[in-house]
């Protein structure tokens, strides 16, 4: 049986935090990503397919409250982009 043993909230604020960078989630086997704020194209959560940003595409979330579930080895990060919250 699968269930949720652990949440992580980050808040992403103008002037502070604005990324996390590319990693796997080794402590996990899925994580389920939610963007509480309404999504912008070229923001937010990525994943990245080779070592170089260039390889980075960003996940299309509809609308705010929507999730992304991946396994943990995709790797994946943040990158908010202007004032975004």
């Amino acid at each position: 049986e699968l269930g949720p043993s652990y949440a992580l909230v980050r808040h992403y604020a103008v002037g502070e935090r604005r990324e996390h960078p590319v990693h796997f989630d080794h402590h996990a086997m899925v994580t389920a990503v939610c963007s509480l704020s309404q999504p912008r194209d070229g923001s937010g959560l990525f994943v990245q397919q080779g070592p170089h940003t260039s390889a980075r595409e960003f996940v299309r979330f509809g609308a705010a409250g929507d999730f992304a579930v991946h396994r943990w080895d995709l790797a994946h990060g943040v990158d908010i982009s202007g004032d975004e919250e």
